[in-house]
């Protein structure tokens, strides 16, 4: 993230859901079924 300047990354799981907040960047954990119906690119 640092790399390219984010500060706000995804992670597609299978079932699991939470938000990590690491060094001042947020990481949004989300399963895939609802990452798809919610229409799909970084929420």
């Amino acid at each position: 993230m640092r790399s390219y300047g984010l500060v706000k990354g995804l992670i597609i799981t299978f079932d699991e859901e939470d938000v990590l907040d690491e060094g001042g960047f947020r990481i949004d954990v989300v399963p895939a079924w609802k990452w798809a119906l919610e229409g799909g690119p970084i929420p």
